[in-house]
């Protein structure tokens, strides 16, 4: 028989871990309040798309769901 496993009750937020591996990855992208876009493009180089998107899924609450979504989960 194999030992069960403890499943975590809390999960840091996802925007925290990307921050971080972003601020790993290109420190000089990161700045007190968020990211340096101009920095982050500049280090990327010709990997950067600047075309506009083609397809967007838009709702009422859009913007709501997404900050919603990279907030830290608990358990209940």
């Amino acid at each position: 028989m194999t030992d069960a496993k403890r499943v975590a009750y809390e999960v840091e937020a996802p925007l925290a871990e990307r921050l971080g591996e972003l601020s790993r990855l290109i420190p000089e992208a990161i700045i007190e309040d968020g990211v340096d876009f101009g920095k982050l493009r500049a280090a990327l180089g010709a990997d950067v798309d600047n075309q506009p998107e083609r397809h967007a899924l838009c709702w009422a609450g859009s913007r709501e769901a997404i900050q919603l979504i990279q907030g830290a989960s608990r358990a209940h």
